[in-house]
């Protein structure tokens, strides 16, 4: 349904074979050179890369000229709605403003009741479930009308580096400062 609902009448059809077992898109590596180099983060860590390697692999640059795999512009994955990055939210940082919604990457537990405005990507900190759950929750919070997103990365390892990386580039479109009109 995400591929239909973000390419509409430009394709045929689509092929369902249900629910992602992952959740994201693959690991995309660079081997042009003698320094193998990630382009994409994915389902495959780094970590596991360099282990079953012996290999050193470098991380993709932070912005990069040209696009050489899908998902490296710097605005993929947008939700539509305004996004602000933490590090971590606490539990003083939450405020009750109306049109706010709280993403958590694990369900919080510094509260016995949950507000309708709180979302987290996984109940036990399993990063699989953060990564399945990624971008249906992100669909679910864009046509639910909320104004703002505040979201919590993963912790940076792992599948958290691709679940970051996910979330940053969902945020960079929304946060973009329009160009003046030209006159």
């Amino acid at each position: 349904q995400h591929v239909l609902d973000n390419l509409g009448s430009k394709i045929i059809g689509v092929l369902d074979g249900g629910p992602c077992a992952i959740g994201l898109e693959s690991t995309i590596i660079d081997v042009r050179t003698t320094q193998p180099a990630i382009l994409r983060h994915g389902a495959i860590t780094t970590e596991e890369l360099e282990a079953k390697t012996n290999l050193n692999f470098s991380s993709p640059q932070a912005c990069m000229p040209n696009q050489i795999v899908p998902g490296q512009i710097s605005h993929h994955y947008s939700p539509g709605v305004p996004m602000e990055i933490r590090s971590k939210i606490k539990e003083n940082d939450v405020t009750t403003q109306e049109g706010i919604a709280w993403v958590f990457f694990q369900k919080p537990f510094f509260s016995k009741k949950t507000p309708l405005n709180w979302f987290w990507l996984t109940h036990s900190g399993s990063m699989e479930e953060a990564a399945q759950t990624l971008f249906s929750l992100l669909r679910h919070l864009s046509k639910n009308k909320f104004s703002k997103l505040v979201v919590e990365l993963a912790p940076p390892k792992g599948l958290g580096m691709a679940i970051n990386d996910r979330l940053k580039r969902a945020a960079a479109r929304e946060t973009q400062i329009p160009s003046p009109p030209k006159t």
